[in-house]
Protein backbone atom coordinates (compact mmCIF):
# COMPACT_ATOMS: atom_id res chain seq x y z
CA UNK A 1 0.00 0.00 0.00
CA UNK A 2 1.44 3.39 -0.98
CA UNK A 3 -0.08 6.49 0.89
CA UNK A 4 -1.49 9.53 -1.48
CA UNK A 5 1.61 11.90 0.28
CA UNK A 6 4.08 9.56 -1.23
CA UNK A 7 2.37 9.59 -4.75
CA UNK A 8 1.79 13.11 -4.57
CA UNK A 9 5.57 14.04 -3.49
CA UNK A 10 6.76 11.38 -5.98
CA UNK A 11 4.42 12.65 -8.82
CA UNK A 12 5.64 16.13 -8.02
CA UNK A 13 9.44 14.98 -8.20
CA UNK A 14 8.81 13.34 -11.61
CA UNK A 15 7.65 16.89 -12.91
CA UNK A 16 9.98 19.48 -11.57
CA UNK A 17 13.85 18.29 -12.03
CA UNK A 18 14.99 20.56 -8.93
CA UNK A 19 12.90 18.60 -6.96
CA UNK A 20 15.00 15.44 -8.22
CA UNK A 21 17.94 17.34 -6.97
CA UNK A 22 16.68 18.44 -3.44
CA UNK A 23 15.34 14.71 -3.13
CA UNK A 24 19.18 13.47 -3.50
CA UNK A 25 20.50 16.04 -1.66
CA UNK A 26 18.25 15.33 1.62
CA UNK A 27 19.17 11.76 0.71
CA UNK A 28 23.07 13.21 0.91
CA UNK A 29 22.90 14.48 4.39
CA UNK A 30 21.82 11.60 6.01
CA UNK A 31 25.31 10.93 8.83
CA UNK A 32 25.73 7.48 7.34
CA UNK A 33 26.78 8.85 3.73
CA UNK A 34 28.39 12.16 5.41
CA UNK A 35 30.88 9.53 7.56
CA UNK A 36 31.70 7.69 4.88
CA UNK A 37 32.35 11.25 2.46
CA UNK A 38 34.68 12.63 5.61
CA UNK A 39 36.85 9.77 5.02
CA UNK A 40 37.14 9.25 1.37
CA UNK A 41 37.27 13.06 0.89
CA UNK A 42 41.13 13.30 0.87
CA UNK A 43 41.62 10.33 -1.24
CA UNK A 44 39.13 11.51 -3.97
CA UNK A 45 40.71 14.39 -6.12
CA UNK A 46 43.90 11.21 -6.53
CA UNK A 47 41.00 8.59 -7.90
CA UNK A 48 39.70 11.38 -10.35
CA UNK A 49 43.49 11.99 -11.23
CA UNK A 50 44.38 8.48 -11.63
CA UNK A 51 41.19 8.03 -13.74
CA UNK A 52 41.69 11.36 -16.04
CA UNK A 53 45.43 10.12 -16.89
CA UNK A 54 44.58 6.26 -17.68
CA UNK A 55 41.20 7.57 -19.74
CA UNK A 56 43.63 10.38 -21.49
CA UNK A 57 46.28 7.69 -22.41
CA UNK A 58 43.20 5.74 -23.95
CA UNK A 59 41.99 8.40 -26.05
CA UNK A 60 41.95 7.51 -30.04
CA UNK A 61 43.73 10.38 -31.72
CA UNK A 62 43.49 10.77 -35.31
CA UNK A 63 43.42 14.24 -36.95
CA UNK A 64 41.56 13.06 -40.13
CA UNK A 65 38.70 11.90 -38.04
CA UNK A 66 38.25 14.73 -35.29
CA UNK A 67 34.68 14.21 -34.61
CA UNK A 68 34.76 13.24 -31.02
CA UNK A 69 37.09 15.76 -30.38
CA UNK A 70 35.16 18.67 -32.04
CA UNK A 71 31.37 16.99 -30.62
CA UNK A 72 33.38 17.31 -26.81
CA UNK A 73 34.79 21.24 -27.55
CA UNK A 74 31.05 22.11 -29.56
CA UNK A 75 29.57 20.59 -26.21
CA UNK A 76 31.40 22.51 -23.44
CA UNK A 77 31.30 25.85 -25.11
CA UNK A 78 27.22 25.98 -25.59
CA UNK A 79 26.68 24.00 -21.84
CA UNK A 80 29.31 26.64 -19.92
CA UNK A 81 26.87 29.48 -21.92
CA UNK A 82 24.02 27.99 -20.85
CA UNK A 83 25.21 27.15 -17.43
CA UNK A 84 26.05 30.72 -17.18
CA UNK A 85 22.59 31.97 -18.46
CA UNK A 86 21.01 29.93 -15.69
CA UNK A 87 23.04 31.05 -12.75
CA UNK A 88 22.78 34.47 -13.57
CA UNK A 89 18.84 34.63 -13.41
CA UNK A 90 17.62 31.25 -11.71
CA UNK A 91 19.46 31.35 -8.82
CA UNK A 92 18.70 34.77 -8.11
CA UNK A 93 15.34 33.73 -6.69
CA UNK A 94 15.08 31.91 -3.59
CA UNK A 95 15.62 28.30 -4.35
CA UNK A 96 16.50 25.80 -1.68
CA UNK A 97 19.98 25.53 -0.94
CA UNK A 98 20.20 21.86 -1.84
CA UNK A 99 18.62 22.11 -5.42
CA UNK A 100 21.72 24.86 -6.02
CA UNK A 101 24.39 22.53 -4.42
CA UNK A 102 23.16 19.17 -6.69
CA UNK A 103 22.58 21.37 -10.02
CA UNK A 104 25.91 22.74 -9.73
CA UNK A 105 27.90 19.51 -8.56
CA UNK A 106 26.56 18.16 -11.64
CA UNK A 107 27.14 20.83 -14.37
CA UNK A 108 30.30 21.20 -12.82
CA UNK A 109 31.31 17.65 -13.36
CA UNK A 110 30.18 17.39 -17.01
CA UNK A 111 32.15 20.36 -17.80
CA UNK A 112 35.19 19.02 -16.00
CA UNK A 113 34.64 15.95 -18.41
CA UNK A 114 34.13 17.68 -21.85
CA UNK A 115 36.91 20.35 -21.03
CA UNK A 116 39.33 17.26 -19.91
CA UNK A 117 38.51 14.85 -22.85
CA UNK A 118 39.43 18.03 -25.34
CA UNK A 119 42.49 19.47 -23.97
CA UNK A 120 43.94 16.23 -23.53
CA UNK A 121 42.77 15.20 -27.18
CA UNK A 122 44.85 18.49 -28.43
CA UNK A 123 47.99 18.23 -26.38
CA UNK A 124 50.30 15.63 -28.38
CA UNK A 125 49.05 17.75 -31.94
CA UNK A 126 50.05 20.87 -30.53
CA UNK A 127 53.48 19.45 -28.86
CA UNK A 128 54.08 17.67 -32.26
CA UNK A 129 53.77 21.37 -34.03
CA UNK A 130 55.98 22.53 -31.16
CA UNK A 131 53.11 25.30 -30.74
CA UNK A 132 54.81 26.16 -27.50
CA UNK A 133 52.62 28.83 -25.90
CA UNK A 134 49.78 26.81 -26.94
CA UNK A 135 50.62 23.87 -25.40
CA UNK A 136 51.62 25.42 -22.00
CA UNK A 137 48.15 27.13 -21.62
CA UNK A 138 46.61 23.51 -22.90
CA UNK A 139 48.68 22.27 -20.47
CA UNK A 140 47.74 24.56 -17.54
CA UNK A 141 44.01 24.47 -18.23
CA UNK A 142 44.46 20.59 -18.51
CA UNK A 143 45.98 20.18 -15.06
CA UNK A 144 42.98 22.63 -13.75
CA UNK A 145 40.39 19.87 -14.88
CA UNK A 146 42.72 16.61 -13.73
CA UNK A 147 42.48 17.64 -9.91
CA UNK A 148 39.43 18.44 -8.72
CA UNK A 149 40.46 20.90 -5.39
CA UNK A 150 41.61 23.23 -8.33
CA UNK A 151 38.78 22.67 -10.84
CA UNK A 152 35.89 23.46 -7.87
CA UNK A 153 37.91 26.76 -7.08
CA UNK A 154 38.29 27.84 -11.06
CA UNK A 155 34.71 26.81 -11.53
CA UNK A 156 33.03 29.14 -8.51
CA UNK A 157 35.96 31.85 -10.09
CA UNK A 158 33.91 34.99 -12.13
CA UNK A 159 36.79 35.18 -14.83
CA UNK A 160 38.16 31.55 -15.12
CA UNK A 161 35.38 30.15 -16.63
CA UNK A 162 35.19 32.37 -18.55
CA UNK A 163 38.95 32.46 -20.18
CA UNK A 164 38.61 28.69 -20.29
CA UNK A 165 35.92 29.15 -22.75
CA UNK A 166 37.84 31.25 -25.11
CA UNK A 167 40.54 29.41 -25.08
CA UNK A 168 38.60 26.00 -25.87
CA UNK A 169 36.79 27.88 -28.61
CA UNK A 170 39.68 29.52 -30.27
CA UNK A 171 41.57 26.15 -30.51
CA UNK A 172 38.01 24.10 -31.83
CA UNK A 173 37.33 26.92 -34.73
CA UNK A 174 40.97 26.41 -35.43
CA UNK A 175 39.85 22.60 -35.84
CA UNK A 176 36.73 23.24 -37.37
CA UNK A 177 38.64 25.21 -40.17
CA UNK A 178 41.67 22.75 -40.92
CA UNK A 179 39.13 19.53 -41.07
CA UNK A 180 35.97 21.47 -42.31
CA UNK A 181 36.64 24.42 -44.52
CA UNK A 182 40.52 24.04 -45.24
CA UNK A 183 39.80 26.86 -48.16
CA UNK A 184 38.98 29.27 -45.89
CA UNK A 185 42.04 28.82 -43.34
CA UNK A 186 43.44 32.29 -43.70
CA UNK A 187 40.78 33.31 -41.80
CA UNK A 188 40.91 31.21 -39.08
CA UNK A 189 42.70 33.94 -36.38
CA UNK A 190 39.84 36.53 -37.73
CA UNK A 191 37.62 33.91 -36.98
CA UNK A 192 38.93 33.37 -33.71
CA UNK A 193 39.20 37.16 -32.88
CA UNK A 194 35.73 38.01 -33.09
CA UNK A 195 34.33 34.37 -31.40
CA UNK A 196 36.99 35.45 -28.44
CA UNK A 197 35.70 38.99 -27.86
CA UNK A 198 31.93 37.51 -27.71
CA UNK A 199 32.54 35.40 -25.58
CA UNK A 200 34.81 37.53 -23.09
CA UNK A 201 31.22 38.44 -22.24
CA UNK A 202 33.09 41.71 -20.34
CA UNK A 203 30.04 43.89 -20.27
CA UNK A 204 28.78 41.29 -17.65
CA UNK A 205 31.89 40.69 -16.33
CA UNK A 206 32.12 44.46 -15.58
CA UNK A 207 28.56 45.03 -13.63
CA UNK A 208 29.14 41.56 -11.89
CA UNK A 209 29.70 41.77 -8.21
CA UNK A 210 32.50 40.45 -6.54
CA UNK A 211 32.37 39.06 -2.90
CA UNK A 212 36.34 40.10 -2.54
CA UNK A 213 34.95 43.39 -2.79
CA UNK A 214 33.39 43.64 0.31
CA UNK A 215 35.70 41.22 2.20
CA UNK A 216 38.37 44.16 1.74
CA UNK A 217 36.09 46.99 2.51
CA UNK A 218 34.39 46.01 5.93
CA UNK A 219 34.68 49.07 7.79
CA UNK A 220 35.39 51.50 4.93
CA UNK A 221 34.12 54.85 3.47
CA UNK A 222 31.73 55.31 0.69
CA UNK A 223 34.81 55.88 -1.24
CA UNK A 224 36.90 53.36 -0.26
CA UNK A 225 34.13 50.86 -1.61
CA UNK A 226 33.70 52.86 -4.99
CA UNK A 227 37.68 52.46 -5.47
CA UNK A 228 38.22 48.91 -4.61
CA UNK A 229 34.95 47.78 -7.00
CA UNK A 230 36.52 49.81 -9.36
CA UNK A 231 39.87 48.06 -9.15
CA UNK A 232 38.03 44.55 -9.53
CA UNK A 233 36.22 45.47 -12.30
CA UNK A 234 39.16 46.69 -14.23
CA UNK A 235 40.81 43.71 -13.48
CA UNK A 236 38.04 41.24 -14.01
CA UNK A 237 37.67 43.00 -18.04
CA UNK A 238 41.25 42.99 -18.19
CA UNK A 239 41.68 39.58 -17.67
CA UNK A 240 38.74 38.35 -19.89
CA UNK A 241 39.76 40.33 -23.04
CA UNK A 242 43.50 39.10 -22.93
CA UNK A 243 43.00 36.36 -25.25
CA UNK A 244 40.93 38.33 -27.76
CA UNK A 245 43.35 41.28 -28.12
CA UNK A 246 46.12 38.51 -28.13
CA UNK A 247 43.79 36.97 -31.52
CA UNK A 248 43.59 40.22 -32.85
CA UNK A 249 47.46 40.65 -32.58
CA UNK A 250 47.97 37.37 -34.33
CA UNK A 251 45.37 38.22 -37.22
CA UNK A 252 47.83 41.55 -37.81
CA UNK A 253 51.27 39.48 -37.71
CA UNK A 254 49.84 36.09 -38.82
CA UNK A 255 52.31 34.24 -36.31
CA UNK A 256 51.13 30.66 -35.00
CA UNK A 257 50.83 31.98 -31.62
CA UNK A 258 48.45 31.82 -29.65
CA UNK A 259 45.79 29.80 -31.82
CA UNK A 260 48.01 27.55 -33.96
CA UNK A 261 45.92 25.51 -36.88
CA UNK A 262 45.21 22.36 -35.03
CA UNK A 263 46.00 19.76 -37.04
CA UNK A 264 48.40 21.08 -39.32
CA UNK A 265 52.49 20.97 -38.36
CA UNK A 266 56.03 20.98 -40.07
CA UNK A 267 57.73 17.41 -39.44
CA UNK A 268 61.08 18.39 -39.13
CA UNK A 269 61.71 21.73 -41.33
CA UNK A 270 65.26 21.96 -42.28
CA UNK A 271 67.61 23.67 -44.96
CA UNK A 272 69.35 21.19 -47.62
CA UNK A 273 72.17 22.29 -50.06
CA UNK A 274 70.25 21.80 -53.48
CA UNK A 275 66.83 20.21 -53.91
CA UNK A 276 66.23 17.52 -51.00
CA UNK A 277 66.64 14.05 -52.44
CA UNK A 278 66.39 11.72 -48.89
CA UNK A 279 65.79 14.67 -46.07
CA UNK A 280 67.20 12.49 -43.82
CA UNK A 281 70.78 12.88 -45.81
CA UNK A 282 70.65 16.25 -47.27
CA UNK A 283 69.30 18.38 -44.07
CA UNK A 284 71.85 20.53 -42.80
CA UNK A 285 70.11 21.36 -39.52
CA UNK A 286 66.37 21.88 -38.88
CA UNK A 287 67.11 25.13 -36.38
CA UNK A 288 70.52 26.19 -36.67
CA UNK A 289 73.32 25.55 -38.66
CA UNK A 290 76.40 27.25 -39.90
CA UNK A 291 77.13 28.10 -44.02
CA UNK A 292 80.53 28.76 -44.84
CA UNK A 293 81.57 31.84 -45.56
CA UNK A 294 84.00 30.54 -48.13
CA UNK A 295 80.78 29.16 -49.90
CA UNK A 296 79.39 32.98 -50.78
CA UNK A 297 80.38 34.32 -53.45
CA UNK A 298 79.79 38.08 -52.97
CA UNK A 299 79.98 41.41 -55.47
CA UNK A 300 78.10 44.65 -55.96
CA UNK A 301 75.02 43.58 -56.73
CA UNK A 302 74.60 40.74 -54.11
CA UNK A 303 75.62 37.63 -53.04
CA UNK A 304 75.61 34.44 -54.50
CA UNK A 305 75.83 31.22 -53.22
CA UNK A 306 78.09 28.42 -54.85
CA UNK A 307 75.01 25.41 -54.34
CA UNK A 308 71.26 27.13 -54.22
CA UNK A 309 70.10 26.18 -50.68
CA UNK A 310 66.37 24.77 -50.22
CA UNK A 311 63.91 25.19 -47.67
CA UNK A 312 61.90 22.27 -47.04
CA UNK A 313 58.74 21.91 -45.14
CA UNK A 314 57.68 18.67 -44.85
CA UNK A 315 53.90 19.08 -44.18
CA UNK A 316 51.42 16.80 -41.64
CA UNK A 317 47.31 17.28 -41.75
CA UNK A 318 44.19 15.57 -42.00
CA UNK A 319 43.29 14.40 -45.60
CA UNK A 320 40.56 16.98 -46.20
CA UNK A 321 43.33 19.90 -46.20
CA UNK A 322 44.64 21.60 -48.81
CA UNK A 323 45.96 25.16 -48.89
CA UNK A 324 49.11 26.77 -51.07
CA UNK A 325 51.50 27.86 -48.74
CA UNK A 326 53.90 30.58 -48.84
CA UNK A 327 57.70 31.10 -48.32
CA UNK A 328 58.85 34.24 -46.47
CA UNK A 329 62.98 34.53 -47.09
CA UNK A 330 64.42 36.97 -44.92
CA UNK A 331 67.75 38.34 -43.69
CA UNK A 332 68.19 39.81 -39.68
CA UNK A 333 64.96 39.58 -39.72
CA UNK A 334 63.91 41.90 -42.66
CA UNK A 335 61.73 39.76 -45.31
CA UNK A 336 62.85 40.08 -48.98
CA UNK A 337 60.80 37.63 -50.49
CA UNK A 338 58.17 35.52 -51.10
CA UNK A 339 57.69 32.84 -52.63
CA UNK A 340 53.83 30.74 -53.15
CA UNK A 341 53.88 27.05 -53.65
CA UNK A 342 51.24 25.18 -55.10
CA UNK A 343 48.47 23.60 -53.13
CA UNK A 344 50.03 21.15 -50.45
CA UNK A 345 47.66 17.90 -49.76
CA UNK A 346 47.01 16.51 -46.21
CA UNK A 347 47.80 13.25 -46.56
CA UNK A 348 46.74 12.06 -42.72
CA UNK A 349 49.12 11.03 -39.62
CA UNK A 350 51.23 8.86 -41.41
CA UNK A 351 52.87 10.89 -44.20
CA UNK A 352 54.28 14.56 -44.97
CA UNK A 353 53.10 16.65 -47.71
CA UNK A 354 56.88 17.95 -48.74
CA UNK A 355 57.02 21.54 -50.01
CA UNK A 356 60.14 23.73 -50.77
CA UNK A 357 61.85 26.04 -52.14
CA UNK A 358 65.45 27.39 -53.19
CA UNK A 359 67.77 30.05 -53.56
CA UNK A 360 70.95 31.29 -54.62
CA UNK A 361 71.18 34.83 -54.94
CA UNK A 362 70.77 37.00 -52.17
CA UNK A 363 71.48 40.70 -51.15
CA UNK A 364 75.04 41.03 -49.70
CA UNK A 365 75.76 38.67 -47.09
CA UNK A 366 77.98 39.63 -44.32
CA UNK A 367 79.48 37.47 -41.45
CA UNK A 368 77.07 36.34 -38.74
CA UNK A 369 73.36 37.77 -41.02
CA UNK A 370 71.03 35.07 -40.09
CA UNK A 371 68.67 33.58 -43.10
CA UNK A 372 65.58 32.37 -41.93
CA UNK A 373 62.38 30.83 -43.92
CA UNK A 374 58.82 31.52 -42.41
CA UNK A 375 56.20 28.76 -44.04
CA UNK A 376 52.59 29.93 -43.60
CA UNK A 377 49.32 28.98 -45.30
CA UNK A 378 48.58 31.68 -48.08
CA UNK A 379 47.66 34.55 -46.55
CA UNK A 380 46.94 33.54 -42.89
CA UNK A 381 48.72 31.83 -40.25
CA UNK A 382 52.85 30.73 -39.30
CA UNK A 383 53.38 27.03 -39.42
CA UNK A 384 57.14 27.29 -38.76
CA UNK A 385 60.04 28.95 -38.67
CA UNK A 386 63.80 27.74 -39.59
CA UNK A 387 66.97 29.46 -39.73
CA UNK A 388 70.54 29.46 -40.52
CA UNK A 389 73.54 31.64 -39.50
CA UNK A 390 76.43 32.63 -42.15
CA UNK A 391 79.76 31.90 -40.27
CA UNK A 392 82.63 33.88 -40.13
CA UNK A 393 85.86 32.55 -42.59
CA UNK A 394 88.34 30.75 -41.01
CA UNK A 395 90.49 33.72 -42.02
CA UNK A 396 88.79 36.12 -39.97
CA UNK A 397 88.71 34.03 -36.54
Amino acid sequence: MVCASCSNGCAVMMRDPFARFAYFARIAQSDTLQKGARILAPWIPWFSLAWGLVTASLITRNISDPGRFVAAGVFFVFLSLVLQLVAAHAWSQNHEPGRKRVFGFFSSLILQSAAQYFLMFALPFLYFGQYWFAFAMSALFAAVTLWDPWWAWAFKHPVLPVVLRQWVCGLLLSSIMVAFVPSFVAFTSFVVLLACLYLSHFWSVWSAGDPRVQISVQGGTGLKVHLVSLFWKICRTAAVLILPVAAGLQFMTRLSSPFPLLGVWLQQPAFTFGRPTYLDRDTFGPTLHVLENSAIQSGPAGSVLATEICCVTPIIASSSFGSRIEHHWSINGREFETIVLPIARGNGEGAAFRTYSCKRKFARLEPLDTISCDARVLGGITLGTITIQVSPSVDAQ
